[in-house]
């Protein structure tokens, strides 16, 4: 397998050959598809990609203002791949649309993950529409792979699913089906990604992240994690709030956002669980990721951002890298 370590900015790590889920999100929460000529080019490029041998679908879902892949990068680094696809999709909208500036908020998100947990990856991304309330099952969303997979449809060539659910079943029908009532049974579940960020970049317990890290010559150092009570302590000074509210049941501005800004300075850089972070403020692992996903959305405003390297202990000045 080729080694490809991706890591501009952040150590975020990218491999081709292995499965990665790719979330990109609309710059402060604007549209990244306005129209269904939108979707249907978004697609037809990222078919195109598929079919000159640069990346293999394994699933994808598309929403106005945020996209989910699940993907195996193939001939190319997959940040070469997202460039090339989104760079056209922004060329494409302005012009269409009579727009300027940026339509993405910063870079994607990436997460290498287990290629015996693709399924979950897909699962994951094919509910997401029922989850957020905007259908009642996977198969009515028009802008999912979840319909190529349980019937087929014009898109359906864009991701294998026959590499995924293949031997489901003894014929393909049989297979549609275990795989739509695998989907469905979970579909009450929070919308929740099922995969640990073990290190930047890479998803699942730690065996996993050990080889991945090996396979681009890095060594296993282990991880220094403050603990949440200092994380706590910090958030504290930062936000002039007392450390009983933190963990209360209050929900005044200020005491949510200082949850949001612990919740996402423990996940995103102390390498902590939802799990974890959950526990230690009393609250189910959905709120948590609710509170990590409404961080991470800000991460690109000033303010948010200089508090979250406040909560390192180091200014941004410190900890800046070269883009």
């Amino acid at each position: 397998m080729d080694r490809i370590a991706d890591m501009p900015r952040t150590r975020r790590i990218a491999l081709i050959g292995r499965p990665h889920i790719v979330v990109a999100r609309g710059n402060n929460g604007g549209r990244i598809f306005f129209d269904d000529a939108d979707f249907e080019a978004y697609l037809s490029s990222l078919r195109e990609l598929v079919r000159e041998g640069h990346v293999q679908i394994f699933a994808w879902c598309l929403m106005k203002n945020e996209l989910r892949l699940v993907a195996t990068p193939q001939r190319l680094p997959l940040a070469q791949i997202i460039q090339r696809l989104h760079t056209s999709h922004v060329r494409r909208v302005n012009q269409r649309h009579h727009r300027t500036g940026h339509l993405f908020e910063g870079r994607f998100h990436s997460l290498v993950i287990p290629t015996e947990r693709v399924i979950d990856a897909v699962r994951w991304v094919h509910l997401w529409p029922v989850r957020l309330g905007r259908v009642r099952r996977p198969e009515t969303y028009p802008w999912s792979s979840h319909s190529a997979y349980v019937k087929g449809d014009e898109w359906g060539d864009i991701v294998d699913a026959l590499a995924l659910i293949g031997s489901w079943g003894p014929t393909l029908p049989v297979a549609q089906g275990a795989f739509a009532r695998f989907v469905e049974a979970d579909a009450l579940g929070a919308d929740t990604s099922p995969f640990e960020e073990v290190i930047a970049g890479v998803g699942g317990d730690r065996h996993f992240a050990e080889g991945v890290l090996a396979e681009v010559g890095v060594e296993w150092r282990g991880r220094r994690r403050p603990a949440l009570a200092t994380l706590a302590r910090r958030v504290s000074l930062l936000m002039g709030v007392s450390l009983e509210d933190l963990t209360s049941r209050r929900r005044q501005q200020e005491l949510v956002m200082a949850r949001r800004l612990f919740a996402t300075g423990a996940v995103r850089n102390a390498d902590r669980t939802v799990t974890e972070v959950a526990a230690f403020l009393h609250r189910d692992k959905a709120q948590i990721s609710r509170l990590v996903q409404q961080g991470m959305s800000q991460v690109t405003d000033e303010a948010f951002a200089a508090l979250l390297e406040a909560l390192k202990g180091r200014s941004p000045r410190e900890s800046a890298t070269v883009e």
